[in-house]
């Protein structure tokens, strides 16, 4: 009986891992790129769009647990929180602490290939 309140304790942390990456990556696009387009997806409700987006994110993620790859759902938990660290804590501490360079073009560039670089060093 213990051993299977257990078990479905780790069922929905595993269910709320996955639910959070998919929701956060499809939120993530949507935001910075479908919703800033005005032409063909600007006929398409906003809703059905995040619902759209959200099934294309699922499909992949699903791919990607079913074939295994020899990763687990944490480590890809992990990567996750690596890429939203590495994108907000720099743009928060220039903000917060170094005002005059906000407006910086360099700092701009160096702000969008931030989680790129931290990608590959997770690859690699």
């Amino acid at each position: 009986m213990i051993a299977a309140l257990f078990a479905a304790g780790i069922l929905l942390i595993v269910l709320g891992t996955g639910a959070d990456l998919v929701l956060g990556v499809t939120t993530n696009i949507y935001s910075d790129f479908l919703s800033a387009h005005k032409g063909f997806l600007g006929v398409i409700p906003p809703v059905k769009l995040l619902r759209i987006c959200a099934m294309v994110v699922l499909l992949p993620a699903s791919m990607l647990v079913f074939t295994g790859l020899d990763s687990t759902i944490l480590k890809w938990s992990y990567m996750s929180m690596g890429l939203r660290g590495s994108a907000v804590f720099v743009g928060l501490f220039i903000l917060v602490f170094l005002k005059k360079y906000a407006h910086s073009t360099f700092i701009l560039a160096l702000l969008y290939l931030i989680p790129v670089i931290y990608l590959l060093l997770q690859i690699l």
